[in-house]
């Protein structure tokens, strides 16, 4: 299960432009990336994006592919059996359009 607090943590200190964290939720089978990693995974994959409430910040939902496709074009860092990937992009995004993204699903 996803650990609130971890989430958090990980996203206010992910301010490298490039770091990814995705968490497995075992009852829907689907990964969850928030705040700037899930900014982050849109350069690969086309997720579906919503905005937590709980968290107060954007979160994407992806299934087995397209976690596939992300481990094509990034770096992994860590893998902690399926409940936990850490990617890194190939070279630094930022988050110069992170703003107008989360205003975009936030509608």
């Amino acid at each position: 299960m996803m650990n609130i607090e971890e989430i958090i943590r990980l996203e206010r200190e992910n301010t490298d432009g490039q770091t990814i964290h995705l968490f497995f939720h075992e009852m829907k089978g689907l990964y969850y990336a928030y705040g700037l990693s899930a900014y982050y995974t849109t350069i690969a994959v086309d997720p579906m994006a919503s905005f937590s409430d709980e968290l107060n910040m954007p979160v994407v939902m992806l299934n087995k592919s397209e976690v596939l496709r992300l481990r094509q074009c990034m770096t992994i860092v860590e893998h902690i059996s399926k409940c936990y990937y850490k990617f890194r992009l190939k070279s630094k995004l930022g988050n110069r359009w992170y703003e107008n993204w989360v205003k975009s699903i936030r509608l």
